[in-house]
């Protein structure tokens, strides 16, 4: 029974260091360039960063897409980001493992503003967009 009861110990201890989601460091994480409003203009004069957290045994391995009003920007894995510019006003940040599986954050930005994400999947497998800055 002894054993036993170590190996069981040693693989909870383990399985449960993977099911915990860690926040990403913003200077540490990988940059991924956005497929489109990589630039500040005048009219795109809002700042977002969305970066992907990692530690999740759930969806760790899968590809996340950045969406800004329904338009994919970006594709990140686990300790990624991205930053893109868009419009002041009214606006959904969404990430996903793919279209129709994504978490929004409904959002109002305003001129000239900086704007961070974090985005990941808690170890019970629920999904998360959260606004940190």
């Amino acid at each position: 029974m002894k054993r036993l009861l170590l190996p069981l110990a040693m693989l909870a201890l383990t399985l449960s260091g993977c099911v915990t989601t860690d926040p990403t460091n913003l200077e540490e994480a990988k940059f991924i360039a956005p497929s489109d409003q990589k630039e500040k203009t005048y009219s795109n004069n809002v700042q977002v960063t969305v970066v992907r957290d990692y530690g999740s045994l759930i969806a760790g391995g899968l590809k996340y897409y950045v969406f800004d009003n329904k338009k994919k920007l970006a594709e990140l894995s686990p300790k990624d980001k991205t930053t893109f510019y868009t419009t002041e006003g009214k606006h959904i940040i969404a990430c996903g493992w793919f279209t129709g599986s994504d978490v929004q954050h409904f959002d109002v930005f305003t001129k000239n503003e900086e704007v961070v994400y974090h985005c990941g999947v808690y170890g019970s497998g629920q999904p998360y967009i959260n606004r940190v800055k």
